[in-house]
This record gives structure tokens, C-alpha cells and sequence, in this order.
């Protein structure tokens, strides 16, 4: 096997592409040191809430969401995952976008957005009401 063909191979044991891994300096540190301190408008036109509704969001769904790191890499914080699930609550844009706009692969956050959306809404259900309506009944 030429040498070439090994440096190729080698190069896709890499966990993510370089840039993604190269930092999280993506919109979440925007988030936290310019919107929540200086501009709090567009913190929550950013992610549709206060900093106080966030932060309290935060605690009640951090120990459902919360990884452990490993050996091979750091999970993913539970803010982080909080992060870009309200922006992709709030905007649906693609995967892909969030991917470039956060820093986090695609194919992690279709795993962990799921589970974030579900401890979202346990943790809010106390305060989610459905109304009844004749309509549905006579639907159902």
C-alpha cells in the first residue's frame, strides 16, 4: 500500500472535520458574551426568550440532557444543547445551517435535539395547557 493511500486513510479517523473541532467559538459564545451582557433585545429575539426564562430552562432540563465526557471526546454541554434547539425552534432552518452557525456537527444535533425537545417539554408541561374543543371531540 503506498504511503499516500495510508495519509487518506488516517485522515477519516478524524471524529469531526477540522473546523468544527478547531473550538466552539460559534454563535453560542456570541450568545453568551455579546447578547446576554450588552444587547438583550437580541438575545431574545436570538432565541425567543429572556436570559431569565432561558437560565431557568436551562436548570430544569440540564440533568435530563447532561453527558459525560469520555476519553475519546467532550460531550456536549446541555447549554449548548439548549442553544440550538430554541434556535431551531424558533427559525427551522436546516441542520446544515445550525451545524455552520454553532459548531456542532449535523449528525449530533439530529441525535440530541430530539431528547432536548422531549426534556422541554416535560419540564414545561405543568404549564402547557390543550384546550377542548367540540370539534376535536367530534373529530375523535
Amino acid at each position: 500500500m503506498h504511503t499516500l493511500e495510508r495519509k487518506r486513510r488516517r485522515r477519516r479517523k478524524w471524529w469531526a472535520r477540522v473546523w468544527i473541532a478547531a473550538g466552539r467559538a460559534g454563535a453560542a459564545t456570541v450568545i453568551d458574551r455579546e447578547l446576554r451582557n450588552k444587547y438583550p433585545d437580541d438575545f431574545r429575539n436570538m432565541l425567543r426568550m429572556s436570559e431569565m426564562h432561558f437560565d431557568d430552562l436551562l436548570e430544569r432540563v440540564r440533568p435530563h440532557i447532561t453527558k459525560t465526557d469520555t476519553n475519546m471526546r467532550q460531550a456536549v454541554t446541555a447549554k449548548l444543547k439548549v442553544d440550538v434547539t430554541l434556535r431551531y425552534l424558533a427559525t427551522g432552518d436546516s441542520f446544515k445551517s445550525s451545524e455552520i452557525m454553532f459548531r456542532v456537527p449535523k449528525s449530533t444535533i439530529s441525535q440530541f435535539l430530539p431528547d432536548t425537545c422531549t426534556a422541554i417539554y416535560k419540564a414545561l408541561e405543568e404549564f402547557i395547557k390543550v384546550r377542548s374543543c367540540a370539534i376535536f371531540t367530534l373529530i375523535c
